[in-house]
């Protein structure tokens, strides 16, 4: 059975470099969206008054 090993990379990822934040925020508003919409409130009327309206 062959073991897992995990080692650093030499060089960054330049790809990795700039999807990794845009993923992130994608996952962010989506489980936002999913929240939302469990407590009964439209995901984009709660996004309009969190990023829009202050």
């Amino acid at each position: 059975m062959s073991r897992l090993r995990v080692e650093p990379r030499v060089t960054e990822s330049a790809i990795a470099q700039y999807l990794v934040p845009v993923v992130a925020i994608a996952l962010t508003l989506l489980s936002g969206s999913i929240l939302f919409s469990f407590l009964g409130k439209t995901p984009s009327a709660v996004l309009y008054t969190f990023l829009i309206e202050p």
